[in-house]
């Protein structure tokens, strides 16, 4: 028989809440489970939810860094949001109205609800939450985009510019974070708004704590496709090699827009590394076969290797991908490199 707790996972998911009750009778520990909280609102599941909250469960309990709201507000980090927007709206409503903390830091990067909906680009929801008094600070107004808030700030203090949030963001952090460039206008005040904060001394280099590694403005700027704010960190110093790895990796189809920006401020394919590897190298690795041949086109070395002394020859060979195999060989990729244990690509290619 399965686990209690994935079928009570399993009943949340597929609305089967007469199993959910069962479950929960037959062992009313399970409520105490962070983890069915959140996933209620990955499904918008207000009754599992409130089958939970009878039976003990906490509304504010954080599992793998999100909280109901944070999971309600952001379905993927880096992705677009595909479920009913008046589901979702209904479902944060409810939650409000039982009494969830809005002061909460989750999702991605660790944000309270109300800015994590800028960066989500829940704008209803934004709505919702002012509507129900939430505190802008100056923080928020960053990610709002309420660039006469920040000019306050910074007038009264300029040290906000250097200052971190409970979550440990800069308010460059926030702004690089927003998605709400989509409106023109607020578009405008981000840029606005970051060049405010860097005249005031904000750290265009400055890291926070995200969940595997750590992240700097031009990588949240890039990750939120916001060009114009990207353009400008890039101008006043990103560091563009960065900004390069995340432009390959974070911007679907218009990773070939950022990445010439990139190049445009003097990036260098061969300078980083992603998780010990060289970028084309990775590239080839996950399968990213159309930035692996823009990288290869930019002058990305196909045989530079990674800890085990593969290349990105080998990563392709062991791939089987001929046209990619071939292009990097048309451009100086040895076919008969050795990785550290002797194997060369023909090996992978043959195997």
């Amino acid at each position: 028989m399965a686990e209690p707790l994935k079928l009570a996972r399993a009943a949340i998911a597929e609305g089967m809440d007469r199993i959910l009750r069962e479950l929960l009778v037959q062992d009313p520990k399970l409520a105490k489970k962070a983890q069915l909280v959140v996933d209620c609102a990955r499904s918008f599941n207000e009754t599992a939810l409130d089958l939970l909250l009878e039976h003990g469960a906490d509304i504010d309990s954080m599992n793998r860094g999100y909280g109901v709201l944070h999971a309600a507000i952001q379905e993927e980090a880096h992705g677009e949001n595909t479920l009913d927007e008046s589901k979702r709206l209904h479902f944060v409503r409810h939650v409000l109205d039982r009494g969830a903390s809005t002061e909460l830091r989750g999702g991605w990067p660790a944000m309270r609800p109300l800015e994590l909906g800028a960066v989500s680009r829940q704008r209803a929801v934004i709505e919702l939450l002012l509507e129900r008094g939430v505190a802008v600070d100056a923080f928020a107004a960053a990610t709002l985009g309420d660039a006469k808030r920040v000019k306050r700030a910074l007038a009264k203090d300029a040290g906000f510019a250097k200052d971190r949030d409970a979550g440990g963001l800069t308010a460059l952090h926030h702004v690089s974070a927003s998605r709400l460039h989509d409106d023109r206008k607020i578009g405008k005040a981000l840029v606005s708004i970051a060049q405010d904060l860097l005249d005031a001394g904000a750290d265009i280099g400055s890291r926070a704590k995200s969940w595997l590694h750590e992240v700097d403005p031009i990588y949240l700027a890039i990750s939120a496709h916001h060009f114009a704010l990207a353009k400008l960190l890039l101008e006043r110093g990103a560091d563009s090699s960065s900004g390069l790895v995340t432009a390959m990796w974070n911007t679907g189809d218009d990773f070939a827009r950022f990445g010439e920006l990139c190049f445009e401020h003097g990036a260098d394919p061969n300078a980083v590394r992603y998780e010990k590897k060289p970028l084309l190298n990775d590239m080839v690795r996950w399968g990213r076969f159309q930035q692996a041949l823009w990288l290869l086109d930019r002058g990305a070395d196909p045989n530079l290797t990674d800890e085990r002394g593969w290349t990105a020859v080998h990563q392709a060979a062991s791939r089987k991908n001929k046209r990619v195999l071939d292009a990097l060989i048309a451009k100086g990729g040895r076919a008969d490199a050795k990785a550290k244990d002797g194997t060369r690509p023909s090996d992978l290619f043959r195997g």
